[in-house]
């Protein structure tokens, strides 16, 4: 069995750690057979990344430049310029980052961010439909359905 080793912030000084266990198949699923994370320095998990900022923040801080966040992702993650440097040849990217979002409603919005910033040479992967939890299993999701 292993585990997702999951750090949350909860306000500036309040850090949480969390592991979740995934079994060997949710591996396998989760890096399509090639490990997307192979060369990583640093790995963000985002676990409900709603529409993407808390990604966005990592990659792109010009635009949230109140965010309480930044200075705690200069401290763990590196500078913005390191964070934007594209790999060298055999070595990996500095922060890659992951995010979760059972939420149907942002499946394109995540899946276009996700290809832009790919495009960058920013390596993350945005699962959608997918949630986290410490039961292995399916859930019924619910979410509101606007009116056209």
């Amino acid at each position: 069995m292993f585990f997702w080793l999951i750090l949350l912030m909860l306000g500036v000084n309040i850090l949480v750690l969390i592991l979740i266990p995934i079994g060997n198949s949710q591996i396998a699923q989760l890096l399509h057979q090639d490990n997307i994370l192979d060369g990583c320095y640093h790995i963000y998990i985002d676990a409900g990344s709603n529409i993407g900022n808390s990604i966005r923040k990592i990659f792109e801080p010009e635009k949230y430049p109140d965010a309480l966040l930044l200075p705690i992702y200069d401290k763990y993650f590196g500078t913005i310029e390191n964070r934007r440097s594209k790999p060298l040849k055999h070595s990996g990217n500095m922060v890659c980052a992951v995010g979760f979002k059972p939420n149907p409603s942002h499946t394109l919005h995540l899946k276009k961010l996700e290809t832009a910033y790919q495009k960058c040479g920013w390596n993350i992967k945005m699962m959608t439909r997918t949630g986290i939890s410490n039961n292995q299993g399916k859930s019924k999701f619910y979410h509101a359905v606007s009116p056209n």
